[in-house]
């Protein structure tokens, strides 16, 4: 008798470590606009602790810890009034290439962040 076993195709990085990779992504994003604005800026300090205090939540593994994140990074991300006016000049903004990583760090945060809360809460109902 022989059992057929279904081999998986590789391991997939988890999406509670992708949350954390976006957050941690997405607060060097907002810190890099620190060179640009030539030193020590209030608001987007208070903006890159949040998001590193979120990566650590996120870090820890605690079950609701990768929503807290998915909405840190998408309240910063639509919240921001700047975004669009450095995303619409990329030759004369140098706030340009901060802007896209914001974007890109804070998709991969929301989306995988979303996805770690379904999956974990499928696996809550099958055990």
């Amino acid at each position: 008798m022989t059992t057929h076993q279904r081999r998986g195709r590789g391991t997939y990085p988890n999406f509670t470590t992708l949350t954390a990779i976006g957050l941690a992504c997405n607060a060097l994003a907002f810190a890099s606009e620190l060179i640009w604005l030539g030193g020590f800026d209030r608001e987007v300090s208070i903006v890159v602790a949040c998001l590193a205090g979120g990566a650590v939540l996120v870090a820890t593994g605690w079950r609701w810890a990768p929503l807290i994140g998915a909405v840190i990074a998408g309240g910063l991300f639509f919240s921001n009034p700047f975004l669009l006016y450095n995303l619409s000049l990329p030759h004369t903004n140098p706030f340009f290439f901060s802007a896209l990583a914001e974007v890109l760090s804070g998709a991969l945060a929301v989306v995988a962040g979303i996805g770690a809360l379904v999956l974990g809460n499928r696996q809550k109902r099958e055990e």
